[in-house]
């Protein structure tokens, strides 16, 4: 019984909390297709010296919510390209990404894009959503919660002030709250 009613209470505070109780902005609106960029943005075009640009896979996320909560994301299958001041993110549900938060652990399936654009390099850079489009569902202790795809994207897309460090293949994305880990795609 006690382990029937931890499901019941936890289950739901942790589908909540995996995403919204990380997520430092409102959710963000969807409009049909991504902005264009400005003139004033800095194309990133790709070179040796160019951080971020070409494609890579998200190795690791870490968010830290309103609250100061961390949750941490694994693994999973989300590819990101980055290519002339835009960016697309794509997620493929088949392969969940594993969540922990507070103690925690749930898996996060997520199948969908989203599309921006950005701006500089290195240590001033500025990202903007355009587009999202996509569903999830967060999965916990044998049970399922479907999540509005805006709530993710608020998380895991790139949205506002940030900076690349690039070494080698791996690259380190901070934007907001959110740190991104992830490796050159071969």
């Amino acid at each position: 019984m006690i382990q029937l009613r931890r499901i019941a209470v936890l289950g739901p505070a942790v589908a909540a909390l995996l995403l919204a109780g990380c997520s430092p902005a409102p959710a963000a609106t969807t409009p049909a297709t991504a902005p264009a960029a400005t003139s004033s943005a800095t194309p990133t075009t790709p070179s040796a010296t160019a951080c971020p640009s070409g494609n890579y896979t998200v190795t690791s996320f870490s968010a830290v919510g309103k609250n100061g909560t961390v949750g941490e994301g694994k693994g999973g299958d989300v590819a990101v390209e980055f290519v002339n001041g835009r960016y697309e993110v794509v997620f493929d549900k088949n392969t969940p990404i594993a969540l922990t938060l507070s103690g925690e652990a749930g898996e996060l399936a997520v199948d969908g894009t989203i599309e921006g654009t950005y701006q500089g390099t290195g240590a001033d850079m500025t990202f903007t959503i355009g587009s999202v489009k996509g569903s999830a569902e967060v999965r916990y202790e044998g049970m399922s919660h479907t999540l509005p795809f805006d709530q993710v994207a608020s998380q895991l897309g790139m949205d506002g002030a940030g900076s690349a460090t690039c070494e080698g293949d791996k690259l380190t994305l901070k934007v907001g709250k959110t740190t991104f880990e992830m490796v050159r795609a071969a």
